[in-house]
């Protein structure tokens, strides 16, 4: 159990690509359809890439931090 969270896969890398699609993307297709101000699409693309790198980026710090973290649940009963 412990090596699956070790690693980074490959879900993990198009999770990343999706992110920097969706920000490059969002803000252009929400000013063209939705005709709102260029500010407020860049506010609702800068959201849409935070909300979506979430998952990244914890997956990310805890490999950094909690590295040893998975063994010392096991030893304890």
């Amino acid at each position: 159990m412990a090596n699956e969270i070790d690693k980074l896969g490959p879900k993990d890398f198009f999770m990343g690509c999706l992110v920097i699609v969706l920000a490059i993307f969002v803000v252009p297709i929400l000013v063209l359809l939705f005709k709102i101000s260029i500010y407020l699409a860049i506010f609702i693309g800068v959201i849409v890439a935070i909300v979506l790198g979430t998952a990244l980026l914890g997956k990310i710090i805890r490999l950094i931090f909690f590295r040893g973290g998975a063994d010392d649940q096991d030893n304890i009963k």
